[in-house]
């Protein structure tokens, strides 16, 4: 018999420090997740450079018990339907987004909606021509210390 999974509930999303909520808030969802490091966070490239099934479960396999050093390159994409369950799952399971960054300006960005959604337009930045939006770096934790700035 199949088990079911339940959705998290409110004090379950409190777990995590990390708004995740506003990436729902924002109506984005992941279109490609790469197990990928980046400067400046991570000083040596350890990672695969694996596109991962876009899950969180795939998420937290490759950053903390394949030791990839948790970092992620995530496109993602604007939905008008059903939000991407997965962000509920990475509070669920108490994880941090130790960094999180703009792709193509490299400005670390808050968890705000419209701090995210400035990002999805196209924009210059580190190579001064216009480039579409939405490329983000992510770096996951389970260390609550590593983020110092209130998201909320």
């Amino acid at each position: 018999m199949r088990e079911t999974v339940k959705p998290p509930t409110e004090t379950a999303v409190a777990k995590s420090f990390t708004n995740w909520q506003a990436l729902i808030d924002a109506k984005l969802v992941p279109a490609e997740i790469i197990c990928q490091a980046y400067l400046p966070v991570h000083p040596t490239d350890l990672s695969c450079h694996t596109r991962l099934v876009d899950s969180a479960s795939s998420m937290l396999v490759h950053a903390f018990e394949r030791e990839h050093l948790g970092g992620f390159s995530v496109k993602l994409r604007e939905t008008d339907g059903k939000p991407w369950a997965g962000w509920n799952e990475l509070a669920a399971a108490g994880i941090e987004a130790s960094d999180f960054r703009c792709e193509i300006c490299d400005q670390q960005i808050p968890f705000k909606p419209i701090n995210i959604k400035k990002h999805m337009k196209p924009h210059a930045g580190k190579l001064r021509r216009t480039r579409n939006g939405g490329q983000f770096w992510l770096t996951l934790s389970r260390d609550k210390s590593e983020r110092a700035e209130d998201d909320e």
